[in-house]
Parts: C-alpha cells; structure tokens; sequence
C-alpha cells in the first residue's frame, strides 16, 4: 500500500500535504484628517503595533478612543492589536464597533472575518469576506481567504473560483496558486496541482511547502524521482523540516533504496 504523510484540508489558511494560508491583511492608518490629539494617539499606537508592542497601542487607541468615541479609526486598530495579540473577542466586538460607525470599509469586515475564521466560525467568516469583496471587487486577499474557508468546508469549486480570481487580480500572489494547488490536490487532479505548485514555485523560489506539496503531487503520479527531487529541495531550504524527510524515506523505500530510506 502507497502511504505517505499528509496532512487533511482544513481551514488559515491555508492540507494534502499542508493546509493553505490565511492571508493576513495589514491595516493602513486611515487618511481622513482628525484633531491634533487623536491623530497623535493613533500615530504612536501604530507605531507601538509595528514594533508589537501590542499593550501599548491598545492603551493609545483606547485613549483616543476617549477623546472621541465615534473614531473608527482607533476601534480599527485596537482591534487590529487585540487580533495580533489572539484576543479574537475583542478583535471582533473593535472591528464590530469599526462598522457600526462606517459600514463601508472594505478591509473591516476583512479583518473581521479573519478573527471568525480563528474562531472556527466559518459561516461568519464567509459573510465577512463576502462583504469586503461586494465593497470592493478587487480585494485579492478577501478571494483567497474566502477560498480557504471554502476548501476546509469541503466546497472545492468555490474555493477554485476565490482563489482563481485573487489570481486574476495579482498574478505575483504566490500563496493564491499554492492554496489553489491544495485545492486541486484534494480533487485529485495532480496536474494541474503541479503546475500551480510550480507557478508558486516560480515567483518565490524558497517555497518549501510549494516543494513538498508538489513532491507529493509527483508522488501521487507514481513519479518517484521528481518526488525525491523536490523533497530533497525543501530539505535543502529547511533542513529542519521533519515530514519532508519522513516522505523522502518512505519513496527511497519504494525504490528499494533502503541505505538512504533508513537514513531520512
């Protein structure tokens, strides 16, 4: 019996080999011009949540928070820190609050939905995606974290349609054709899991999960030599990767290659 070690689709993502990714969309201190005070106060709160201080930006955006409690951009990027800090609750009830006051910010409801998805409420997350994409068409990420969601609730054609369209809209997105790959892997259509292994491959050439996925893709098709290459290019990148060695053995194994299958 052909066994190798892989890991189930699931949702963050971002399976047969490894899950997809989620995409972590960064917020942008919002333009619209604001009092002294405030503006003082986010602009040190970001710049504590770009050095991770994540406690001191929570205490800078909440006391801007005082100053005005209808400024969105604070409970933004409070919500921001609470999400970088695992706080999802909070993240939501910030990021909620963030809407409440200005429903048509695209990259809210993005973010919120990333924290439903940590949360494991995948419908929530689905609405949230859904809605930053409906405000603007051309948000990649909210396509390809959609898609995730998609392909962990076993809806393979919809997560190929996200991910093909956060494709169309940036080509150099590597993560969109490596989750698309995941997808097509699950669907056992190993060719074309190849070649979207390989186009992620091409734009970041130190993809050593795009390596390992696709040497089980090469597996799968009974291609035990091109397996073995990109298991031993992942290794190459990672030597501390414990799987890829794991699945390198037990094709040398196949091979009846034992001296190198007992070695990995």
């Amino acid at each position: 019996m052909r066994k190798i070690m892989s890991k189930k689709i699931s949702m963050a993502i971002l399976l047969c080999a490894l899950l997809g990714t989620l995409t972590v969309e960064p917020f942008a201190q919002s333009s619209k011009p604001v009092q002294r005070g405030k503006e003082a106060l986010v602009n040190s709160g970001l710049d504590a949540l770009e050095k991770k201080d994540f406690d001191k930006a929570i205490a800078d955006f909440s006391k801007a928070i005082q100053i005005d409690p209808q400024f969105a951009p604070a409970y933004q990027n409070r919500g921001a820190s609470y999400f970088a800090k695992e706080d999802y609750d909070k993240a939501i009830a910030d990021f909620t609050r963030t809407i409440q006051i200005n429903p048509q910010i695209a990259k809210v409801y993005e973010k919120r939905g990333e924290a439903y998805y940590e949360k494991k409420d995948y419908d929530k997350a689905i609405a949230d995606f859904s809605k930053a994409v409906q405000i603007d068409p051309q948000f990649a990420i909210a396509y390809q974290n959609r898609g995730l969601v998609y392909g962990g609730k076993g809806d393979y054609d919809k997560a190929v349609t996200d991910y093909s369209k956060g494709i169309q809209i940036n080509p150099q997105f590597a993560s969109g054709y490596f989750n698309r790959g995941v997808i097509y892997t699950a669907m056992k259509d190993y060719d074309k899991a190849i070649t979207d292994y390989s186009k992620a491959i091409e734009i970041n050439p130190q993809y050593t999960d795009a390596y390992f996925n696709r040497g089980n893709a090469y597996y799968e098709k009974k291609d035990n030599d091109k397996a073995i290459a990109d298991f031993s290019k992942a290794i190459e990148i990672n030597p501390q990767y414990a799987g890829v060695y794991y699945n390198r053995g037990h094709v040398y194994g196949e091979k009846k290659d034992y001296d190198k299958a007992i070695a990995d």
